[in-house]
């Protein structure tokens, strides 16, 4: 008899399909409330096109898109039974587990966050050393420069020397474009297509993974509550994202078309297909499992690099869930 390894095993559960052994206790139409982190962008186009396209209803899933103002209130609304289920960047999740927020992190999309560092090319910033002398816009609690002290640090980058100006989030670009600031950090996946729309300039750009810093992105994360009382529901919300996912990189005219709706057409088709290319760049694959696949090993090695473990806290981040339960579904630290 050949024994199927754990991955293996994950990845036939996540396919059953219409096979699922907890269809006869599913409701006809289950509600999941799944929040945003922040107001609609073209890398939710994935759960969107699920939606459209019959994947949760198929599954006997209602739900229902609530757009959020910022993870750290989004996080209260989920702990408040305001929504079921939070897509939020993953440091955001390892910060709340790690005060003790009974939540769990369910699926992990990107390993690595598609962020960078970004300056105009005539006073570029193309190497860590070159942000000594340089303005660096930051903002309370943002994914690229919450870890620049770190990143300097582990790159032989004179900390004290790099300017940092502290901005609110909705004059970051502004302030790039008048130059008040020579760096910022933006996402691939959604601000830098724009921002390179409204330059007459071209950009220098600094990947932050390509040295050494590796962040993960995306994630989806939800309370221990609901993952102790409705483990088969979230099964089927995960199950259907994933299917729905690796129909939607195959259809991607049809991806872009949801893409563009929720821009309410704001945005260039060509930026779109931009963000949409980041976006599905940024993916984290494996053939043996499911999209969203993640476990404490991935989690942990974010937390070795950039050494922001709580020492004598030991916490279960993520939960993986299987047909009987949830395994390794530990209690809130």
């Amino acid at each position: 008899m050949v024994h199927e390894t754990y991955w293996q095993r994950l990845a036939h559960v996540m396919t059953m399909g219409s096979r699922d052994p907890f269809a006869q206790n599913l409701p006809p139409s289950h509600r999941l409330r799944v929040g945003f982190s922040w107001s609609i962008k073209p890398e939710y186009a994935c759960f969107y096109f699920a939606q459209q396209h019959g994947y949760y209803s198929s599954a006997g899933l209602s739900i229902e898109f609530r757009p959020g103002n910022g993870a750290e209130s989004a996080l209260q609304v989920l702990r408040s039974g305001g929504i079921d289920l939070l897509v939020l960047p993953c440091p955001f999740a390892v910060s709340a587990i790690q005060g003790g927020a009974p939540v769990k992190i369910m699926a992990l999309y990107q390993q690595v966050a598609p962020v960078c560092l970004v300056s105009h090319d005539d006073c570029p910033v193309r190497h860590p050393r070159d942000l000594e002398g340089k303005a660096v816009a930051m903002l309370l609690g943002e994914t690229g420069t919450a870890f620049l002290e770190h990143f300097c640090q582990k790159n032989a980058v004179d900390y004290e020397k790099v300017g940092r100006r502290n901005t609110r989030p909705q004059d970051k670009l502004d302030a790039f474009r008048r130059r008040d600031v020579d760096v910022i950090s933006v996402y691939r996946t959604n601000e830098l297509p724009i921002l390179k729309s409204s330059l007459e300039n071209s950009l220098a750009e600094l990947d932050l993974a390509a040295f050494g810093l590796k962040i993960p992105g995306m994630c989806i994360v939800t309370t221990d509550t609901l993952l102790d009382e409705q483990p088969q529901i979230l099964r089927r919300f995960l199950q259907a994202t994933s299917n729905a996912t690796a129909a939607a990189l195959t259809k991607r005219l049809q991806l872009q078309t949801v893409a563009q709706a929720l821009c309410n057409h704001d945005n260039e088709a060509d930026i779109v297909r931009q963000q949409l290319d980041a976006f599905v760049g940024s993916l984290s694959r494996d053939t043996t499992a499911p999209f969203g696949f993640c476990d404490d090993r991935m989690i942990n090695a974010y937390l070795a690099e950039t050494g922001v473990a709580l020492a004598g806290r030991p916490c279960r981040y993520t939960a993986h869930l299987e047909p009987e339960d949830i395994d390794g579904h530990g209690s809130a630290c």
